[in-house]
Order: structure tokens, then C-alpha cells, then sequence
């Protein structure tokens, strides 16, 4: 293989990973990732959820669940942590 080829490919393997390691990790949120019930971490403490008052559990918008409960209602993520509440573990 001609020597000029490797030293490139080696050259601009280099310049990748320097590239690489200068993002800064702010950029790199996990809010800018998806949960695994597909809504956005930054969202949570003002999207409304369904909380089941029975169980104690509440369920986002899209979910199986989510305001189809006999007893229950509607109110913020943020103010259901407040309230002892947690989030449904599988998802649903």
C-alpha cells in the first residue's frame, strides 16, 4: 500500500479523535435524550401527567393508561413528585 495513503488515513484518524475530545461535554445533555417513554427529560417538570390516586403511580401522555383510571387526575410532573407520586416503572 503506498505509504502516502496510510499517513493520510492515520492523519485524519488523528484530527477525528482530537475533534472528538475538544466537545465540550455541556453540549451533551441528557436532557436532549429521549426517556424510555419517548419524551424529553427538559420537559418533565411542566407536562401534565395522570396520576392513578389509588396505586400512587402516574403515566405520561401516550401511554396505555394515561387518564383511562376510575380514580385519578391531572397535574404536573413536577408538583406528583412533590405529592409522593412516582413514575410508572414499565413504561406504561
Amino acid at each position: 500500500m503506498n505509504a502516502a495513503l496510510v499517513r493520510f488515513g492515520f492523519v485524519k484518524f488523528l484530527a477525528i479523535l482530537v475533534v472528538a475530545c475538544l466537545v465540550p461535554a455541556t453540549l451533551i445533555r441528557a436532557q436532549d435524550f429521549p426517556n424510555p417513554t419517548g419524551y424529553l427529560l427538559a420537559q418533565s417538570e411542566e407536562r401534565q401527567v395522570w396520576v392513578n390516586t389509588a396505586t400512587g403511580i402516574y403515566r405520561y401522555p401516550g401511554t396505555r393508561w394515561y387518564g383511562k383510571t376510575s380514580q385519578g387526575k391531572f397535574m404536573t410532573e413536577k408538583d406528583a413528585v412533590a405529592q409522593g407520586y412516582r413514575a410508572a416503572r414499565n413504561g406504561q
